[in-house]
């Protein structure tokens, strides 16, 4: 997983600064302090093994996905809980629930852009105890894409930013 977000850190950063985009480069945080773990997996709405594994590489990055989508940290996501309930849902539930049959108040939400209303999150609705959830990327037009993972988001999201490089 480490391998996969310092290329896209990498990739992204290079293809930023090539495009004069330097104020939004991919700043990674340290690790997730200890003690954090056992509160993200005590929240009502669970936050996957495989993000957690994430945040104990790097608590949170700064834009990490294009332009500027950051990866919420361990912090951000426990001290903002409302998030999943509150932020944007209500007036995007129908449109994403009617295309897209999913129900809103399975998203966990972890990253968001800070420059359009884009939001990534976990949809717990589509996975079964044995699976990581499924990734829902979408903003106020509806989905833009959806991933079986976080994984497969990674995997996903480093080939765009390798076809995209000039």
């Amino acid at each position: 997983m480490k391998r996969l977000a310092d290329k896209i850190i990498a990739t992204g950063n290079a293809m930023r600064v090539a495009e004069n985009l330097e104020d939004d480069l991919a700043v990674p945080g340290g690790p997730m302090a200890k003690g954090y773990e056992q509160k993200l997996r005590a929240r009502e709405r669970k936050i996957p093994d495989s993000y957690i594994d994430l945040l104990k590489i790097y608590n949170g990055i700064k834009n990490f996905d294009w332009v500027d989508v950051s990866l919420f940290s361990a912090e951000y996501l426990l001290s903002h809980a409302e998030l999943d309930a509150e932020w944007k849902l209500e007036e995007w539930a129908s449109l994403v629930e009617d295309e897209e049959n999913i129900n809103v108040r399975d998203l966990v939400i972890f990253g968001q852009s800070t420059s359009d209303p884009q939001l990534l999150a976990f949809c717990a609705s589509s996975s079964n105890p044995k699976k990581e959830p499924e990734v829902i990327d979408f903003d106020k037009r509806g989905v833009i894409n959806r991933y079986d993972d976080l994984y497969d988001y990674l995997i996903r999201r480093s080939a765009w930013f390798i076809d995209n490089q000039k």
